[in-house]
């Protein structure tokens, strides 16, 4: 660790070097001659800053290197993070399924008669502000990795610490609703999840589109029978977003949906 601080060269700013196998982790300056550069009290501290590599200054520098004292609080943070490279095989990324079926958002999506689905989360903005809040949350890390749960409630509890270290941590979360459709979220450790464009799908499989301010929604959604409802929810959903339905439907085949400037689009049910 002590030879890598080396390699930075002299600077007026500290370099963190971090072992994430470990947890180890180590402050050092670097600095021309017998005495350190002046520095600013900001520069003398772990300040917040992210130390990018830097060549000694001037001809004839003799780098001198001192070893700084560690933060207890960003010590406690590169041991969390360490837990966390070992549990995602060094990736500090994770993948993870959690069902949603059972939990009650506001009204009206309250009681067992009432649960969101996908088709929800795309068309009410209050509600999708809500399962993002939550993917966001220790909750989420708690239901879907509970032997990640500490190591991430205490590093978003020191942030600042966290930030130091310059490594993001991802989870990708597909969540599924009570009626089996389902959508991803990327959730970045410390920051505001968010939804992956495209993934939303009903219990079939069949993705859901999003509103688009063109109305154009091309696409052939063929539901099997014994799934009337899918159906039937695909078709409400489909109204929602102003588009034209024709024909009566038989609860199964095809629902085929084509576009064109003069009409937008319209769906076609199965007969």
């Amino acid at each position: 660790m002590y030879a890598m601080a080396r390699q930075f060269g002299a600077s007026s700013q500290n370099h963190i070097v971090w072992n994430p196998a470990n947890g180890a982790i180590r402050i050092y300056r670097n600095y021309c001659g017998s005495a350190p550069n002046a520095m600013n009290e900001k520069d003398a501290s772990v300040g917040t800053e992210i130390v990018d590599v830097q060549e000694a200054a001037g001809a004839g520098c003799t780098l001198q290197t001192d070893e700084l004292s560690v933060p207890a609080e960003l010590s406690a943070v590169a041991a969390d993070m360490s837990q966390i490279w070992h549990a995602t095989g060094g990736s500090f990324k994770r993948t993870v399924s959690v069902v949603i079926a059972h939990r009650d958002f506001n009204p009206p999506y309250v009681g067992s008669a009432n649960r969101p689905s996908a088709h929800d989360f795309l068309s009410d903005m209050v509600l999708r502000t809500q399962i993002l809040d939550l993917s966001s949350t220790p909750e989420i890390f708690q239901t879907a990795m509970p032997e990640l749960a500490g190591p991430a409630v205490r590093i978003l509890a020191n942030t600042p610490s966290f930030v130091l270290l310059a490594q993001e941590v991802v989870f990708t979360i597909t969540l599924v609703f009570y009626d089996g459709s389902k959508i991803t979220v990327k959730s970045r450790l410390g920051e505001n999840a968010v939804y992956v464009d495209g993934s939303a799908k009903d219990s079939t499989g069949h993705p859901l589109p999003e509103y688009n301010a063109a109305n154009r929604y091309v696409g052939n959604w063929y539901y099997a029978p014994g799934h009337a409802s899918d159906m039937s929810a695909f078709i409400e959903y489909m109204r929602s977003l102003g588009i034209r339905i024709t024909g009566t439907g038989s609860g199964a085949g095809v629902i085929a949906c084509t576009w064109d400037p003069t009409n937008g689009t319209v769906c076609v049910l199965p007969q």
